[in-house]
């Protein structure tokens, strides 16, 4: 005859699954993360603001990175041809968040048309975004750092 199962084993069971199934998550979020932080785009971002001396200013060093939040797709996305991250940003005098947005570059030999008809574009590299524009957006103002003109 088969014995009944214990329940402290089964809440044994279900505490081992929770936590490893937490740590599982918080492991692809922080991949996630990092992934963002190596976008091109996102470090030209931060080199720009660097030398922006109003952005400064009203910030104060030392600057902080925040967390993109990956659940909030409407302001932060990576698209066939274009990119968008809202980055918290915060100083010693301000706070605020980094809108950076940016397109990808496709050449001519790119565009393929065998593989993509409806869009007539190849699938392009994640490096071959280039930032378009910067904004520094605070509670009380918006500021434009950086605009690259067409």
């Amino acid at each position: 005859m088969v014995n009944p199962i214990r329940t402290s084993t089964l809440v044994q069971i279900a505490g081992g699954t929770f936590v490893l199934g937490s740590f599982g998550l918080w492991v692809s979020q922080k991949f996630l993360h990092n992934k963002v932080r190596d976008l091109p785009h996102f470090k030209e971002s931060f080199n720009i603001v660097s030398k922006h001396e109003k952005a400064l200013a009203l910030l104060g060093k030392p600057i902080q990175v925040g967390q993109v939040d990956l659940s909030d797709r409407k302001n932060n996305f990576i698209g066939k041809d274009m990119s968008q991250l809202r980055i918290p940003i915060s100083g010693k005098h301000n706070s605020g968040f980094l809108n950076v947005y940016a397109q990808r570059i496709i050449s001519p030999e790119e565009v393929d048309s065998v593989e993509n008809i409806s869009s007539g574009l190849k699938v392009a590299k994640i490096g071959d975004f280039v930032t378009k524009s910067i904004e520094l957006e605070m509670e009380d103002q918006t500021i434009l750092i950086y605009e690259k003109k067409q």
